[in-house]
């Protein structure tokens, strides 16, 4: 089935991994959407593997971007008009290389649905799906992306309803009224072992409604078991590409295995923060003094980077002291990140390495990206909402040294 729905996260990667390795095609996204009330001024943001990025408002130039983060544009105190956003990426030398644009939709005015199955379209064997997106657009069809209009919505033919999500009472969960965001919704419908003719329709106060037919095609069934497999018919792509006619890619690092640790604090805990799992990690009780964990080896290594993801990772940074055998290797302050953070130290062989705490931590969200009002995740894992600045909490930690020379077959690991 299709992505009909691809986020700003989906365009942001593909900007940032369109090639193997490297960057192969310029690419670029605006992020969010151009519609907003009069008199609002706010940062626009654009990512884009260009060199630079210039952007244009109803064929005006508004100037370059602050480039951040290799692939961030920022644009400053932007004042809203409606019309046309632009924004258009060139080389070094100046040469557009790329370009992308949104428009201000206009006001609400009718539903439109779009019909989504497998390749060979929807099976009548009790349990395909067929997904349906809801939008509300204006007289041009473009989507309206502030619109949040209750749908309702009534099904016939040899189908079950299987409903949508939306934030509200029980998440609407099977509900046959619901709502759109940011102008779209998407439900399911489930078929029956029955083949047929199934409608959908949809109506909402003041927009015009809208309705859709699928046809589920008949399939064999024995002993209420569907012979036809459910990837049946799904394209199959095993290519990977030409390989780059660069130097052989190189293994730059090696990982160290952590044999076991201890900690100032909540010790019995201490192995969370090397198992390789995001769900869970340690920290300490609050205190200054408890906030370091010593990870020992099985023998002497040469050490020379740690990757990192601490707890509340959008909003604080961390002033960290690294030491291998009780010689310093870092010190500073982990950068502003939206994950991991990669801290190169200087090379160092030991059995052991110490993870501790030197300050207060600072809080900031990571790179300040905002709509028109920040917005906390005190749900993440690791969020750390009312943790002191005391304390130390480590999600993951991957230590690694050095890897062994000369050229090999894989990926580039950094």
């Amino acid at each position: 089935m299709p992505c009909a729905f691809p986020k700003d996260g989906y365009f942001a990667h593909q900007v940032m991994w369109d090639g193997w390795v490297d960057v192969e095609r310029p690419r670029i996204h605006i992020i969010g959407h151009w519609n907003y009330e009069p008199d609002t001024k706010k940062d626009v943001y654009v990512v884009s593997s260009a060199d630079q990025v210039e952007l244009f408002l109803n064929g005006q130039s508004l100037g370059f971007g602050i480039q951040s983060s290799r692939f961030l544009y920022t644009f400053k105190d932007v004042e809203w008009q409606a019309g046309t956003l632009k924004a258009v990426g060139s080389d070094i030398a100046g040469k557009k290389i790329c370009e992308t644009e949104t428009k201000t939709a206009g006001k609400p005015d009718s539903i439109r649905l779009s019909v989504f199955t497998g390749p060979v379209g929807l099976r009548a064997d009790g349990h395909d799906l067929a997904m349906v997106e809801v939008e509300v657009i204006d007289q041009a069809g473009a989507r309206c992306p502030t619109a949040l209009n209750p749908i309702d919505f009534a099904l016939s033919g040899p189908a079950e309803w299987r409903g949508g999500i939306a934030q509200g009472p029980d998440n609407y969960i099977l509900s046959k009224s619901l709502p759109v965001e940011c102008g779209v919704n998407r439900v399911l419908v489930r078929s029956l072992p029955t083949a047929g003719k199934i409608t959908l329709k949809a109506t909402a106060d003041g927009l015009k409604p809208a309705a859709v037919e699928i046809i589920s095609q008949p399939v064999k069934v024995t002993d209420g078991l569907c012979l036809v497999m459910p990837d049946a018919g799904l394209p199959s792509f095993l290519q990977r590409g030409p390989t780059p006619s660069t130097t052989p890619l190189q293994m730059t690092r090696s990982p160290i295995h952590i044999l076991s640790a201890t900690a100032g604090a909540n010790i019995d805990q201490t192995s969370k923060s090397y198992d390789d799992n995001e769900t869970t990690g340690w920290s300490n009780d609050g205190q200054r003094s408890t906030a370091w964990v010593e990870y020992q080896f099985d023998h002497p290594v040469p050490i020379s980077e740690v990757t990192l993801k601490l707890g509340d990772w959008r909003q604080r940074s961390y002033p960290l002291r690294i030491s291998v055998d009780g010689q310093e290797a870092f010190t500073g302050t982990t950068p502003r990140s939206l994950g991991y953070v990669t801290l190169p130290l200087k090379p160092t062989t030991g059995k052991s390495l110490k993870v501790e705490l030197t300050g207060q931590a600072g809080g900031q969200d990571a790179f300040n990206i905002t709509e028109l009002a920040a917005q906390k995740d005190d749900k993440a894992v690791g969020s750390g909402q009312g943790e002191g600045k005391g304390t130390l909490n480590i999600i993951e930690i991957e230590i690694y040294g050095p890897a062994a020379s000369g050229p090999k077959r894989g990926i580039t690991l950094r």
